[in-house]
């Protein structure tokens, strides 16, 4: 999924069982908010939070929330947003 200088990749493997690969490209240098949210719109967790360079980045999601507890089964999204460009996919976890 492309939005402006930001293109994020499907999640691999969906559904997640024990963990994800998420894979994001930036076509410029930014600060990026990468985080999941769950299906009622709240945030879960910041997977990416800092600035970052250009180029192609890999984050790695292992199902937990911001307390470290395992998110329960259902449907997720994960929104990666720099400056006024945001995307967002969806990831199936299944325990």
């Amino acid at each position: 999924l492309v939005a402006g200088d930001l293109t994020l990749d499907m999640a691999y493997p969906n559904p997640l069982e024990s963990s994800t690969s998420i894979k994001y490209t930036l076509e410029s240098d930014g600060y990026v908010l990468m985080a999941v949210y769950n299906a009622l719109g709240q945030k879960v967790r910041d997977l990416v939070d800092s600035d970052m360079p250009a180029g192609s980045f890999n984050v790695t999601w292992d199902g937990t929330d911001a307390f470290g507890n395992n998110v329960p089964s259902g449907q997720y999204f994960i929104r990666l947003g720099m400056g006024d460009n945001m995307t967002t996919t969806q990831l199936s976890v299944k325990r």
